[in-house]
Formats: C-alpha cells, structure tokens, sequence
C-alpha cells in the first residue's frame, strides 16, 4: 500500500520543479484517486459510523458521539483481550517481520547467482489477491496439514489451526509474515544497493579481491 506521505513529497516537488511537478501529480493521480477511493473514504465512514449506534444492518440509526468509545472498555468483556491480542500481534509481526525480510535481503543481495528468480520468489505473495490467498491458507489449515501429520509432519501439528483462539493466533502471524515480508525484503534490498561501494570494501578482508561480478558483500562478509 502507497503511504500518504509518498503523496506529500510528491507534492512538494511538484511545487519545486515547475513542469516536472505537474508530470508527477498526472501520473501519481490516478493512484491517489484510487487510493482515496477505496481506502480513505471507507476508513472515514467507518470513523462516522462509530459515533452513532448502528449495528451493521438497521438502516436507522442515530448520533451518539464518543459514547461508544466510553462504553466499550467498561461494558464489553471483550475490549481488553481484543487490545492484548492487537499488541501482542503487533509485536511478533515488527520483529519478525523486520528480520526475516532483513535476513533476505542479505542472503539474496550476497548471492552472485539468481537474485532475480529469488526476489520474484518471495515478493510473490505480495501479487496474490487476499481472497485468493484466504481460501488458499484455509486449504493448507484445514486439508493438507491434517493428512500430513504424522507422516511428512510432526504429528503435533495436526490440531484446530483455524477454531481453536490460541493456535488460530500463529496462523493469523504466519500468513501475515508470508504475505508481508517480500515487501519489506524489496524495501531493505534497495537499501543496501544504495551503501556506497567503498564502505563495503572497507568491510572486506586484506586478502579478498575486487571483484564486480559478485555483488554485494555485506560489510564483515
């Protein structure tokens, strides 16, 4: 997903660069306008709908301002485990996340052989549509890790990866990290093709060689 503040710097060049600003906003405008589309006008009625009482399928309902958001830690029973969850995934899904996509990036930037292949491989899932990818994981959760286990598998694994709250929780983060970490990997493979050659250099020992065709050595590689 495009950050909003993509948007700003292409704004401020915009206003910097005369002409060449004007050819950015055409380009990057049909973007933003699907980007508004689908992704800020919902986020905004959704906001809208939280300060009245709708429950999702009466078409009447009535403003109510922060009220709900009053009640909810105090009335539903359900608020506080719903926030522990949050953090807890948010916390497994940075680190992860982060050092995995990190991690190849490295691998794949200090192979000579096959980056392409390798970094189509992983940013892969990044092309599948979420539905595609849903009925595809509810596939692997629900038939094939079953008829495997025991066999190919670890029998422990054959459990309730889906109904079951505790372990649904390491199904929900392993198809967030399948789905997200090619996009960070992409992101922190950029950045180290852009460290200067000669600090990679310094990194290399007193006897390794020059040499061009290898690319990128980490730094005490």
């Amino acid at each position: 997903m495009i950050s909003p503040s993509f948007y700003g710097v292409i704004f401020v060049q915009s206003r910097l660069n005369g002409q060449n600003g004007r050819t950015f906003i055409f380009f990057v405008f049909p973007a933003l306008l699907i980007y508004s589309i689908f992704v800020l006008l919902p986020a905004s009625g959704g906001f809208w709908y939280s300060l009245t009482d709708w429950n999702g399928i009466n078409p009447d309902f009535r403003f109510v301002g922060l009220s709900n958001y009053v009640e909810a830690p105090s009335e539903d029973s359900y608020f506080l485990d719903s926030i522990l969850f949050t953090l807890r995934f948010v916390v497994f899904m940075v680190v992860l996340q982060n050092g995995l996509a990190l991690l190849l990036a490295v691998l794949i930037e200090s192979s000579s052989k096959s980056k392409g292949m390798f970094r189509t491989i992983f940013f892969m899932p990044n092309m599948i549509g979420m539905l595609i990818a849903g009925f595809m994981w509810m596939f692997v959760f629900t038939k094939v890790i079953p008829q495997l286990s025991g066999s190919l598998l670890p029998g422990f694994l054959n459990r309730s990866w889906i109904g079951d709250p505790t372990w649904s929780f390491y199904a929900i983060l392993v198809v967030s990290l399948w789905a997200g970490v090619g996009y960070l990997m992409v992101i922190y493979i950029a950045g180290l093709q852009s460290v200067p050659r000669q600090y990679i250099d310094c990194g290399s020992g007193p006897d390794d060689e020059p040499d061009d065709t290898a690319g990128f050595r980490s730094p005490g590689s």
